[in-house]
């Protein structure tokens, strides 16, 4: 038994136990959701179910996710608890990233790729490019799943959560960089187009790196005026994304 196999049965097991609240077995459900939507996107739009780069990274994806909700729930389910809704006083600017975030990821990469680098072959990147993806991939997986085992405080939406008591996180990669969850995000939006071979799908990538970097600035800005201590942590670590760049 591969992997993939041994992890998605580990995971439905979880969510099979009646001692697991609603709301994790939602974020459980949303997050795979995400990457099912995703292949079938890019499967339709590449006219064909036969592409061996497309089930590459589909598999990738998916066993990632599947280890990461995996090791959630042994080690910090308060994480999975929190993000099965978006968080009251959610910033409205971030709502607006996020969702062009997420549509482009799931929907229009997708889809660009399959017409570019399957249906029509407009480009075609190099097979060395898969390869490129698969680091890129494993590296942000490995960066947000350490985020989100050391921030118990790790939402999927930027506020400031004064119901939870929200307090500053400086271990884990929080050591290094203020926020690696966002570092993930960006790392994250190139693999589909390097794996699949889409130089076009590409171009949307670095445009998801951009808003997302946005996004780090305007966060940070708000941590700083409303999060207890966290200008002092900015006085430890100074690097927002990149040690020693920004």
């Amino acid at each position: 038994m591969d992997c993939f196999s041994i992890l998605l049965i580990m995971v439905i097991k979880m969510i099979k136990n009646e001692l697991l609240s609603k709301n994790i077995k939602k974020a459980i459900f949303k997050n795979m959701m995400f990457y099912l939507i995703s292949a079938s996107v890019f499967f339709i739009s590449s006219g064909s179910i036969y592409v061996l780069r497309g089930w590459f990274l589909y598999t990738l994806l998916i066993s990632g996710a599947l280890y990461n909700n995996y090791i959630l729930l042994k080690n910090n389910p308060e994480v999975l608890e929190a993000r099965a809704d978006q968080g009251a006083e959610t910033q409205n600017w971030d709502k607006t990233i996020l969702f062009i975030y997420f549509i482009t990821h799931t929907i229009f990469i997708p889809l660009l790729a399959g017409l570019d680098a399957v249906r029509f072959e407009w480009s075609n990147l190099p097979f060395f490019y898969l390869f490129i993806g698969i680091i890129l991939y494993l590296l942000s997986l490995f960066i947000i799943s350490r985020a989100m085992l050391a921030n118990k405080y790790f939402e999927g939406t930027v506020r400031i959560q004064t119901d939870r008591n929200q307090r500053v996180i400086d271990k884990g990669p929080y050591q290094y960089i203020r926020h690696p969850g966002n570092l993930g995000m960006i790392l994250t939006a190139f693999v589909p187009p390097l794996i699949i071979g889409s130089g076009y799908a590409l171009i949307l990538s670095f445009f998801l790196a951009i808003i997302i970097i946005i996004r780090t600035n305007k966060e940070d800005q708000l941590l700083q005026v409303e999060l207890e201590g966290y200008i002092d942590y900015c006085e430890r670590v100074k690097y927002r994304l990149i040690p020693l760049i920004w």
